[in-house]
């Protein structure tokens, strides 16, 4: 059920240059919310922005949930700026959330670039063997080994010249999960489509997710 949060700050990080981790204060809020759930975040205190903006949520922590977005897009730069201490105005858990399956099923993960900030609460929720399969334009946009459990098998690739070992392993990775989850671009996700209907003869229901 959505309910109004005014949560705080307890922790902040940039793990990638560009992106921003925050850690909110919450334990009612994340223990309502479910993996590929997201909030509306109201990014200011008067009137402008008049609008809440959504943000996947990136984490679920017995405290409370994380945020990973980039403050450079439009109306982030507010959220940005936030310190510990700061109080955020919050609407959530929205959306229906990932059907997860139970503990013996094989999990994997794909996804490019912020991508990881849609599916890493994924990890959070299961006790799945998973695989992590991701792409990044420069090694520093490489998404943190150590903001993962150690029990997570993590491939990462990065710039064009390995786009070709990404999409192979990426193929490899279709076949060993019994359920996947994929965040990229428009382009990525008709690609990776083409990829499941060759190594999966007859998809199951919710095999994979957009």
């Amino acid at each position: 059920m959505m309910r109004r949060y005014t949560v705080v700050v307890e922790g902040g990080a940039e793990p990638v240059p560009g992106a921003r981790l925050l850690l909110l204060n919450c334990p009612r809020l994340s223990e309502a919310a479910c993996p590929g759930q997201f909030v509306m975040v109201r990014c200011g205190h008067g009137a402008d922005p008049y609008l809440r903006y959504p943000l996947a949520i990136h984490r679920l922590r017995p405290q409370g949930i994380a945020l990973y977005f980039r403050p450079a897009e439009p109306g982030m730069a507010w959220l940005g700026a936030r310190q510990i201490g700061d109080a955020v105005d919050l609407l959530g858990p929205c959306g229906k959330g990932f059907d997860l399956p139970g503990g013996s099923s094989n999990l994997t993960l794909v996804y490019q670039g912020m991508g990881i900030s849609a599916l890493a609460s994924i990890l959070d929720r299961t006790r799945c063997a998973v695989q992590v399969v991701s792409e990044a334009p420069t090694p520093a946009q490489v998404y943190p080994r150590e903001l993962l459990p150690r029990s997570v098998e993590f491939l990462p690739f990065v710039g064009r010249e390995q786009d070709d070992a990404f999409w192979q392993a990426v193929e490899v990775a279709c076949a060993w999960g019994e359920r996947i989850y994929v965040a990229g671009s428009s382009t990525m996700v008709r690609r990776f489509g083409q990829i499941v209907a060759r190594t999966r003869a007859s998809p199951r229901s919710g095999s994979w997710v957009r």
